[in-house]
């Protein structure tokens, strides 16, 4: 680090040599004044004690006028850019938060934490899990889905999410069983999970497999 820190100041001080033999005055010799190169040595001196190495760099691309320069500078100020573009991670909501929601907005932000971490794939996955994980009582989780959302019941949000996912993975793992899939997607039987897809989707598992091909981003909504 400290070897390419010199290269630079020295590149730099080289190029101030160079500007002052192509304009600046001339001392009673005739021969082109050194003060230039001094003066580049001097600050690089500065910049190399008192800064750190990028900010030391930002400041000899500015001094250093050529195409390669330009280049890496707006290199550097992309990149600052898309740094300050990068939003901040949104702080955890807390109970106190979720009380002022509506049942609507509340239904949102439950559904939204359900999919990221899954939740509905854990067999035992009911009320009480909501009510653990959001610290709400049992009948605001009742009010959520009754007034909140179009699902009358929990039970009928948890298997259409089921159904949805075991659906993406019959087409995305066509090397895993009918039996694997209804595990994955947090059928406790086989024969359930086959019986329910069927009344949803119109046919078996096996059939919907053979007939839907694979598309690209479709696991997006369970990221």
């Amino acid at each position: 680090m400290k070897q390419s820190l010199y290269l630079l100041l020295l590149m730099t001080a080289a190029l101030m040599t160079g500007c002052a033999d192509s304009g600046d005055p001339k001392d009673e010799t005739g021969r082109s004044s050194d003060a230039g190169f001094y003066q580049a040595m001097g600050m690089a001196d500065s910049l190399y004690n008192c800064m750190q190495f990028r900010d030391a760099y930002e400041l000899y691309l500015q001094l250093l006028d050529s195409k390669e320069a330009i280049k890496y500078k707006k290199m550097y100020w992309d990149e600052k850019r898309a740094q300050a573009k990068t939003p901040a991670p949104t702080p955890a909501a807390t109970p106190d938060d979720l009380k002022a929601l509506t049942d609507e907005q509340l239904f949102q932000h439950i559904h939204e934490v359900v999919l990221h971490e899954h939740l509905f794939l854990a067999p035992d996955f009911d009320r009480q899990t909501i009510m653990d994980r959001f610290h709400l009582s049992k009948e605001r989780v009742g009010a959520v889905f009754s007034k909140g959302s179009k699902y009358a019941k929990l039970n009928s949000y948890v298997l259409q999410l089921r159904l949805e996912y075991a659906a993406q993975l019959l087409v995305d793992k066509p090397e895993h069983s009918i039996a694997q899939i209804a595990a994955d997607s947090g059928f406790g039987n086989s024969s359930y999970f086959s019986d329910r897809f069927r009344q949803h989707y119109g046919m078996s598992p096996s059939d919907y497999r053979a007939e839907t091909k694979p598309q690209s981003g479709l696991t997006r909504s369970f990221s």
